[in-house]
């Protein structure tokens, strides 16, 4: 156990030391904390250091830091760099480490190669637990967390942030979060923001075959305030939830605020969950507003519920794929096989070109919504759903929209849209009259009457698949004529005098007359007339 106790105390293990096998009710292998406000607490771990095997009943079995705890004092920093290793520790809550911050400028660095391994708590924080009074700052870079482990949150880092108003910042560059365990949340990261403002950045990183029994296998984040999450160039694959949200899970829970995650270049793959087998997207009373640029959601899979690649759900919650972002090849038992939209979320397309696995809308609060026109190569597979469904008043269905910038849909754009597989016989995508919504409504089919010479036609001009079957009438008379039939060629053809229940064809149909016959031209077969005179004569 150390005290800072001199504005000019600093504290450092370097070279090749070992600390193991120790134990105490906190911080066995090294406990570092202020005692005076005016103080902060500065410890720096380099070179090939190992804290490995020690136990704490408490907080921090390898290490436990923090500055003056009982208010805001000096800022505190504590910084791992090099080969150190921290591995097989263990304690209640931050099994490697556990760092309390008590100033807003409370720094922890994790740095160029630094190793946590194995370690476990019986709480939250297998790896690492930093818990914030006032805010604090976090880098992790070119470091790993590997094989740790927690009974509920946070199986290789734990963060939490109590304040209302101190920000929370944290950044992981090039960093490998692997093989991690949550009994609950978060099997590799869980970041519990709390109500004040966070910033949280990824990039360059792996976070990859870790577990959750709960919620956020790669990564879960909960917020109540207000914040952004940028993830850029990284692989979040391979991870495992049992419930919620196989990579990534976020929930913005914050009443009339919108959180922002911004996923750019970065892999979702082989995830799986309940829901969400990709990314799940909760919003209670706030907002969160999702864009993917140029990201891989692939081969994603929930398990028993809905949202193979992505789930989101909340009343004004956004997900917009940007780019050349692929949703493909993800299985979903129930509903949302790509993308899974319900409570008032709505989804955003720059293009679409490779969206191949279908979109399911909840309810008509939840609609597309296109940014730009469709790429040519563009296919938007929709499911059936409650809203998406066949009604008796044969209603059309609003499908999506455009969003301001893009003015007037194109029938291009209306072409790409492929409805569900069944229950649709004779329904058609279309645009409204002013050109700003994509409809899914029962297909009008045209008939087109030729030939008719002037004469009238009682028959209707346009049917749907619903109709019954529709029983041809003749046209008025025509004088001179007699009318033969409606045939569906203007010289030879078949003649049609039905258009049976369920036709989905335009038909042209062509009047056939034959002139009428005037009078007769007759032999009289009565017996011929003889003059009576030469019936004497022969006589």
């Amino acid at each position: 156990m150390a005290a800072a106790g001199h504005p000019k105390d600093y504290f450092s293990i370097q070279g090749s030391s070992l600390i193991a096998h120790n134990t105490a009710a906190h911080g066995a292998g090294i406990y570092l904390r202020s005692y005076k406000k005016q103080i902060g607490s500065t410890l720096t771990i380099s070179g090939s250091a190992s804290i490995e095997n020690n136990t704490a009943l408490g907080f921090g079995g390898g290490i436990n830091f923090s500055g003056f705890r009982e208010d805001q004092g000096s800022a505190s920093a504590l910084t791992v760099s090099g080969k150190v290793r921290i591995s097989k520790n263990s304690a209640s809550y931050g099994g490697g480490i556990f760092f309390h911050a008590s100033n807003d400028e409370d720094q922890l660095d994790i740095l160029d190669g630094a190793i946590f391994h194995e370690n476990s708590a019986q709480e939250n924080g297998g790896g690492l637990c930093l818990v914030s009074d006032t805010g604090a700052s976090v880098t992790l870079s070119t470091s790993s967390v590997c094989k740790n482990n927690s009974g509920r949150k946070g199986g290789g880092l734990f963060f939490r942030n109590t304040s209302v108003d101190a920000p929370i910042r944290l950044a992981l560059m090039n960093a490998v979060i692997t093989s991690n365990q949550a009994s609950s949340c978060g099997g590799g990261i869980a970041f519990l923001t709390g109500r004040s403002e966070f910033f949280f950045h990824v990039t360059d990183s792996r976070i990859s075959g870790n577990s959750s029994a709960s919620d956020g296998a790669g990564i879960f984040l909960r917020s109540y305030g207000t914040g952004s999450m940028n993830v850029s160039q990284t692989d979040l694959s391979q991870n495992t939830s049992g419930k919620y949200g196989g990579g990534l899970s976020f929930h913005s829970e914050a009443e009339d605020k919108t959180n922002s995650l911004s996923l750019s270049s970065t892999i979702f793959q082989h995830n799986q969950a309940e829901s969400g087998g990709g990314l799940f997207l909760h919003s209670e009373k706030g907002s969160l507003d999702t864009n993917l640029f140029d990201c891989i959601v692939e081969e994603n899979t929930a398990l028993s519920e809905n949202g193979g690649g992505i789930l989101s759900k909340g009343p004004d919650n956004i997900v917009s794929l940007r780019g050349t972002t692929v949703i493909s090849q993800n299985l979903a038992m129930k509903e949302g096989t790509g993308v899974y939209l319900g409570n008032g979320s709505s989804l955003v397309l720059d293009g679409g070109q490779n969206l191949y696995d279908s979109i399911f809308l909840q309810d008509k609060s939840s609609l597309l919504y296109l940014q730009t026109a469709l790429h040519p190569n563009a296919c938007i597979h929709l499911e059936a759903s409650g809203y998406i469904a066949p009604d008796k008043q044969k209603a059309p269905v609003t499908i999506g929209a455009s969003v301001s910038g893009y003015f007037g849909l194109q029938p291009s754009d209306v072409e790409k849209f492929r409805m569900p597989s069944h229950g649709f016989h004779g329904w058609e995508f279309s645009l409204n009259s002013d050109r700003t919504l994509i409809l899914l409504a029962p297909a009008h089919y045209k008939i087109r009457y030729e030939n008719l010479m002037g004469a009238g036609n009682p028959n209707p001009v346009s049917y749907t698949a619903d109709s019954p079957d529709l029983v041809l009438n003749p046209p008025g008379n025509l004088p001179g004529t007699s009318f033969l039939g409606w045939y569906d060629d203007p010289f030879n053809g078949e003649q049609i005098e039905i258009i049976p229940h369920g036709s989905t064809e335009h038909h042209t149909l062509y009047a056939r007359w034959k002139p009428e016959t005037t009078g007769s031209n007759t032999v009289s077969t009565s017996r011929k007339r003889f003059p009576l005179s030469l019936l004497k004569r022969n006589s």
